[in-house]
């Protein structure tokens, strides 16, 4: 016998995005730390090759920052009025998906 698929209710749903939000925040946030210490190497050889490439990428996160991320995050606030967390979260979900679109 078949059980009923349980009804996911709009609250399910903001709480998924609010976790999605926090664990897609500290994922950046490392790889970004990580990042920014191949900046501070030494510029020699191979270091100077890996410090170039952690410099366009945050270059490319800042330019999707401010193309993806900001205008998705006003829109949110402002046209749906939802809450700043749950906007930042629904937001940066568009903003990584950008991300790996350019990668």
């Amino acid at each position: 016998m078949h059980r009923p698929l349980p009804i996911r209710t709009e609250i399910d749903l903001e709480a998924e995005d609010l976790a999605f939000g926090q664990r897609a925040i500290t994922i950046l946030a490392a790889v970004n730390a990580a990042l920014f210490l191949l900046l501070l190497l030494p510029a020699t050889g191979v270091a100077q090759a890996a410090s170039e490439i952690s410099l366009w990428l945050f270059l490319i996160q800042v330019i999707f920052l401010l193309l993806v991320f900001l205008p998705v995050l006003a829109y949110r606030l402002i046209k749906k009025r939802e809450r700043p967390k749950l906007a930042a979260s629904r937001a940066l979900y568009w903003f990584i998906e950008t991300l790996g679109l350019a990668a």
